[in-house]
């Protein structure tokens, strides 16, 4: 057993901080749309690949 405590739920917010926050996804009805995406200054680019069921890429330059 490891002192290093890993919750789940502390990896999940990160990743939704990423998809939804900094990625600007939206989830519709019917798909997931990107909607007025900004990188932080210091990133170049970003991507997102593998969502939803039909696997899409989403990239922020």
């Amino acid at each position: 057993m490891s002192n290093n405590s890993y919750f789940a739920t502390d990896a999940g917010g990160m990743l939704q901080t990423f998809i939804f926050g900094v990625g600007a996804l939206h989830l519709t009805g019917k798909s997931i749309e990107q909607k007025n995406p900004i990188l932080p200054k210091q990133w170049k680019s970003l991507t997102i690949t593998g969502v939803g069921k039909e696997k899409k890429t989403f990239r922020i330059d």
